[in-house]
């Protein structure tokens, strides 16, 4: 009988702690832990599970891996029944990389979340969109550009998930540009309803019609500016040259596996200063040292991390 790499009671404890107790599957979340009809005790349905099996034929297998690793929490993600059961009945399905981004996603929201009041609570248009199940069909009704017209079913996405961490709706367009994914904040989502078994968006947005890629959700500038935080209406954000070099580093992390983004460390050549110049400005990288030779060892801050995830795609 083959030797299971199992996690110890600590790691399991820490695994669902670290998302307080809740799904890490981004289009679940749903929590883990509640009360029992006994008063002295509590029901769970939340599991930790292996990333990389805890023995050999398992789901995701990593023969390298030593013993430690394979039992230690860096190995481990927090699911419900379900969805755990899930990850290890299709695990072509679900790649090690995946779940690793899962994990790290929910971290971080948790992380965000803390000490802060639940968004849905109270709020029942943000309970329904929570609500639709991630593949579901929706239309689009909002204003069109510079009228008081509302469209109400010329556009049709695919709902993927409700972004917590950076406060979005992710969806893919069905319509102009199929398969297209694409985001928008969900203080820009006003209702959200059912009718004539059809599901319904009212935005405060509208697709563009101008965008260089066709149908591209867009906010209204008078509710942007409205609703951004003041430090973000006075900076013009990165430079073309800056945008290029943190799409490499969103591509360098993700190959990475998501890493601890405290100890994964880049260069920046003599010759890209200036940029490292802005990317320290806009808080979002830190140097580690004087400039050597070799150009400028930095890594992420804590803003850049976050910066990182929210633009994953």
């Amino acid at each position: 009988m083959s030797q299971r790499d199992d996690f110890t009671q600590d790691t399991i404890r820490k695994l669902g702690e670290r998302v307080s107790l809740h799904c890490t599957k981004p289009d679940c979340r749903a929590p883990t832990k509640g009360p029992h009809t006994d008063g002295e005790k509590a029901v769970s349905v939340g599991k930790a599970c292996h990333i990389h099996a805890a023995s050999p034929g398992g789901p995701r297998y990593d023969a390298s891996q030593s013993e430690e690793e394979r039992r230690s929490i860096d190995n481990g993600i927090w699911l419900c029944s379900n969805c755990g059961t899930l990850i290890d009945t299709d695990a072509a399905r679900f790649p090690a990389l995946m779940l690793r981004e899962w994990k790290m996603r929910a971290e971080l929201e948790a992380l965000a979340n803390i000490g802060k009041p639940a968004t849905n609570v109270g709020n029942p248009v943000l309970e329904r969109l929570e609500a639709i199940p991630s593949g579901a069909v929706a239309k689009l009704v909002y204003l069109v550009q510079n009228t008081s017209d509302h469209v109400h079913d010329k556009f049709q996405i695919e709902i993927i998930a409700v972004d917590r961490f950076a406060n979005v709706l992710r969806f893919k367009s069905l319509t102009g540009n199929p398969g297209a994914p694409d985001s928008m904040p969900l203080g820009d989502i006003e209702d959200v309803w059912e009718q004539e078994g059809s599901r319904f968006l009212r935005i405060g947005g509208f697709m563009d019609f101008n965008a260089f890629e066709p149908y591209r959700y867009k906010s209204r500038p008078a509710r942007a500016a409205k609703s951004a935080p003041a430090s973000v209406r006075q900076s013009a954000g990165p430079g073309p040259e800056a945008e290029e070099i943190l799409a490499y580093l969103v591509s360098e992390y993700v190959k990475a596996s998501f890493p601890n983004h405290k100890v994964w460390t880049f260069t920046f050549p003599p010759s890209g200063e200036r940029v490292t110049n802005e990317l320290r400005a806009l808080g979002l990288i830190e140097t580690m040292g004087a400039r050597g030779r070799d150009g400028t060892e930095c890594r992420l801050t804590d803003i850049g991390q976050r910066w990182i995830m929210s633009h994953r795609g």
